[in-house]
This record gives C-alpha cells, structure tokens and sequence, in this order.
C-alpha cells in the first residue's frame, strides 16, 4: 500500500511511505520518502501499476498541484525500494 501527504506546517513538503499489508491485516513500514515541491502543496491522490513485475511493486505515482503556484496538475512517480529521487511533471495544458 502505498500514500502519500502533505505535512500542516511545511506545506511544501510530500510525505510517500509504503507498506505491505499482511495476511491478518497488519502493517509492515518498508519506505518513508520527503520531497520538496517549489509551492504549496495540495494531494490528489496516488496510483500503482497493477502488476505482478517484482520491479514494478514499488512504483509510485503521486498526482498533486501546487497551489501557490499554478492550478495545474503534477504528477510525479518514484520506485520506493530503489530511488531517493523523483520525475515530475505537469498533465494539464496552461
């Protein structure tokens, strides 16, 4: 399962954390990603790929906007297990 936020105070700042989720519905932390975005950030939602590719379980997609910036959509993508960086970019025309 993977999600993500937006911190109260630090309002630039995305929280992505990832877990499995076990057999008797318990949690198990694997990943805890902070990224900084240049405005404020409101969350959309978040996606994976539906996938049985062991390398692909770990991809996350992150639709947000940044709101003291522009209304348009971002999305933005990270393989929690392999990657401490992001690629961003806009899904809306200006």
């Amino acid at each position: 399962m993977h999600l993500a936020g937006v911190h109260t105070s630090k309002t630039k700042e995305i929280y992505l954390s990832t877990y499995i989720v076990r057999e008797n519905h318990s949690l198990d932390h694997q990943y805890t990603r902070i990224f900084t975005a240049d405005g404020t950030v409101e969350i959309l939602g978040t996606n994976t790929k539906d996938t049985t590719d062991v390398d692909e379980l770990w991809v996350m997609y992150v639709f947000y906007q940044e709101t003291s910036i522009s209304n348009r959509g971002k999305m933005m993508y990270t393989n929690m297990e392999l990657s401490f960086e992001v690629v961003s970019f806009y899904f809306q025309e200006e």
